[in-house]
Parts: C-alpha cells; structure tokens; sequence
C-alpha cells in the first residue's frame, strides 16, 4: 500500500500528496516542536518539508516506511533550521539588553530566595 502511495506522489497525484499532508502534518509538528521549541518555526520546519517532497516528487523514492522517511526528514530540517537561525550574539551583548537584565535579576531574587528558604 505503502509502494503504491508512493508512485502516486512521484507521477503528481496532488490528491494522493494531500492526504499524506493532512494525515502527517499535526503529529510531525509536534516532532518538530521538541527541536525548535516554537509552534511558528515547527510548523515551519513540517512545511519545507513537505514542499521539497512536492518540489522533487518525480524522484520521490523511500527505502523505509514512509513515517520513518517523515520524521526523519522533519529531523533533519528541524536541524538545519536551528543551524541557520543560531544566535550569532555575543553573550555579553545579550546581557546589555533591558530585558536580559531583567531576567538576569529575576533569576538572581529566585536563587536568593531558595537560598534564604534551605538554609
């Protein structure tokens, strides 16, 4: 059923690619989550996929399961996403942000008060 599918996607069967998409898309953006750790770039991640697949279909070819080629394939993207948006601050520019400074207390009061509350 599986081979089947997948000579389907690979002779454009927009259809057939359709309900890959719908069947797939929730559960892999939930993948994608545990790697970017944001619901807009998961989502993100689930969609280049499933555009390169669709971009390529004519030489859409799977040696495993096609959940395997999935998830794998969002795995593989989620890294590369992560690789292309690492932050390129210096940490101490970071910390000259009001906001960061204001973590950084936060922080700062939490530890004191687990301190003052253990001891």
């Amino acid at each position: 059923m599986e081979r089947e599918l997948i000579e389907k996607i690979r002779k454009g069967d927009e259809e057939v690619f359709g309900e890959l998409f719908r069947t797939w898309y929730s559960d892999l953006c939930l993948f994608a989550h545990q790697y970017v750790g944001s619901a807009d770039l998961s989502r993100d991640v689930v969609q280049e996929v499933f555009i390169n697949i669709w971009d390529n279909h004519e030489n859409f070819s799977i040696h495993t399961s096609i959940r395997a080629y999935l998830y794998k394939a969002v795995k593989n993207q989620a890294i590369s996403q992560l690789r292309k948006t690492k932050p390129s601050t210096d940490i101490s520019e970071a910390l000259n942000t009001k906001s960061d400074l204001y973590e950084m207390d936060e922080i700062f009061f939490y530890k004191d008060e687990l301190l003052y509350s253990i001891t």
